[in-house]
């Protein structure tokens, strides 16, 4: 190892000894700063810190006074040496004690800063993943949900229902009552949270078999429940189907001319997906719910087709499917087909998309859809207030249910159509009502029971 001249060991100590000096400094005062020269603390970490003249001040003063002790003790001093002495190593380690809390007083600011540094990355870092989620979601929400291939086998039934609701409770008898009533053999219930008494209304539609419910609370946050219902029918029950149709609890689906769907339907079989459009109804002059039923109650619509201007809003359309022509659901209202295309056909044969707008190519002169879409202005406040099954946002909800109802309010026309099922209808109501098991038999012979005393 090689040696240090012993002059050069004394400029070293001294080096050193002055940079503890420096840094015991210039922790007592760290405002007013003023760099320190090059080159300190080379060999001290931490050295290079920054002083206040006043810190050199009081450095240079020890300095001073130990040099004024030294020519005392020279002089023959000794006593007065001794107390200069004294008084600067006293006041060195005060000061040099005191340095050291303030280091690690500003050694703790530090790590607070650097927490706070890390923290404000994690929240960019949060703020960033809630924006790529949010885009995410978005996409996803648009994104079709492929469905698994079916086999084309014998279906065990001709047409069936799919529908998901959420607090319907006070209009699900109706809407079933009628759909059966028009011919759908059976309806795949998907309940979307419902707080209102919805299972227990159901159970004796449940107990004849007409109706299958299944619990769909919202599970991803991709904001399209009603899409990820209506994937789920189409890949676990389609099978058993000829036709399965994509409907809401505020539509009613029926033959313009027939008494039930069935008979219409055999006509289209060639075809993959069949679109039944609109027919949007307002709020009919109602402020609160009124009594009675939905189709009895609400008769005034906007006019079809549309007119341009309001066809974005009016003219769109259910799908009725060929569960094993399906490929993958779009959204609510149309599906990929097998072959790649996606929307659904008119009854001549068309082929369009939901967001087709041209009035040349609608057709619906055997099947139709009832919207009831706002019902009174109380009931449409309480239908936003449950929440969008396609995963709409509120605010956007609430803008395209304000729009929709302007656009229906705008020019009225007076539709009844729907009512010849009415006599029928109220008969099925009268005769099940809610809490009474349905047991399959026709009104007819419920009524023929009934007079004969035997039921």
């Amino acid at each position: 190892m090689q040696k240090v001249p012993s002059d050069n060991r004394a400029w070293l100590w001294g080096r050193d000894l002055h940079h503890v000096l420096v840094r015991s400094f210039a922790g007592i005062y760290p405002g007013e700063l003023a760099q320190v020269p090059g080159g300190y603390g080379s060999s001290i970490p931490g050295a290079t810190r920054l002083m206040s003249w006043r810190a050199w001040l009081v450095y240079l003063g020890l300095i001073g006074l130990g040099l004024m002790a030294i020519a005392l003790a020279i002089q023959g001093s000794w006593f007065l040496a001794a107390g200069g002495i004294s008084t600067a190593i006293i006041l060195g380690v005060v000061l040099a004690l005191r340095a050291a809390r303030v280091e690690q007083r500003n050694a703790l600011a530090e790590q607070v800063k650097a927490l706070e540094k890390v923290e404000k990355q994690i929240a960019g870092i949060e703020k960033e993943g809630a924006l790529q989620r949010e885009v995410l979601e978005g996409k996803l929400w648009g994104l079709p949900i492929p469905l698994p291939a079916m086999n084309q086998g014998k279906r065990a039934g001709y047409l069936s229902a799919v529908v998901i609701v959420k607090d319907e409770g006070p209009y699900l008898q109706e809407w079933l009552e009628f759909h059966r009533l028009v011919g759908v053999q059976h309806v795949y219930l998907y309940d979307n949270g419902s707080f209102d008494g919805t299972e227990q209304l159901l159970s004796d539609f449940i107990r004849s078999g007409y109706v299958t419910r299944i619990p769909w609370s919202s599970f991803v946050r991709d904001g399209s429940p009603q899409k990820l219902a209506y994937a789920h029918a189409l890949s676990n029950f389609g099978l058993a189907w000829r036709w399965m149709t994509l409907i809401d609890a505020d539509e009613f689906l029926f033959p313009t001319e027939s008494d039930n769907l069935p008979s219409v339907l055999t006509r289209f079989e060639h075809l993959p997906a069949l679109a039944v459009y609109w027919r949007t109804f307002g709020f009919s002059g109602h402020e609160k719910r009124p009594s009675g039923l939905v189709i009895e109650n609400f008769t005034m619509r906007a006019p079809f087709p549309p007119e341009p201007g309001v066809k974005r809003y009016l003219l769109k359309f259910k799908s009725i499917v060929d569960p094993s022509k399906v490929s993958a659901v779009v959204s609510p209202h149309m599906v990929k087909l097998e072959n790649g295309l996606i929307g659904a056909c008119t009854e001549n044969g068309i082929l369009v998309p939901s967001d087709d707008e041209h009035r040349e190519r609608v057709s619906n002169g055997h099947l139709r859809i009832n919207h009831y879409y706002t019902k009174s202005k109380e009931e449409l406040e309480q239908k936003l207030s449950r929440g969008s099954g396609a995963g709409i946002p509120l605010s956007k909800k609430r803008s395209i249910a304000a729009k929709r109802a302007a656009l229906v309010e705008m020019d009225l026309i007076e539709d009844k159509s729907i009512q010849r099922f009415l006599p029928k209808l109220r008969r099925r109501i009268v005769l099940y009502p809610a809490g009474e098991q349905f047991d399959g038999t026709t009104p007819e012979a419920r009524t023929s029971l009934t007079e004969s005393g035997t039921h």
